[in-house]
């Protein structure tokens, strides 16, 4: 992202010294880069990868739910039947009786 940056005129020393922004690029740069990815590393390995991807659905799930709590996003019927979608396609795909 920092040749956008340099483009789209870089922000200022002032401005990245922040505590929000810094916490932002923080949070970006190891939770939800480095620490995401070893989780997600560490669940395929126990699991196996069939099973566990699966469960890639629910990235939109919790990032509606981290919305609504974090943000103030309105949490409408239409996102609400999406995440009861995606629940009810996992409880399929998990079922051992599918015989469609």
């Amino acid at each position: 992202m920092t040749p956008i940056a340099v483009v789209a005129d870089m922000p200022t020393a002032s401005t990245l010294s922040k505590p929000e922004v810094l916490g932002g690029i923080l949070y970006v740069g190891l939770g939800a880069s480095v620490v995401a990815f070893c989780a997600w590393q560490a669940g395929v390995a126990r699991i196996g990868a069939a099973r566990a991807g699966v469960y890639l659905h629910l990235v939109p799930v919790f990032t509606l739910i981290f919305g609504v709590l974090l943000l103030d996003e309105t949490l409408t019927y239409a996102k609400t039947g999406g995440v009861l979608m995606v629940l009810v396609g996992l409880l399929v795909s998990r079922s051992r009786h599918t015989d469609f």
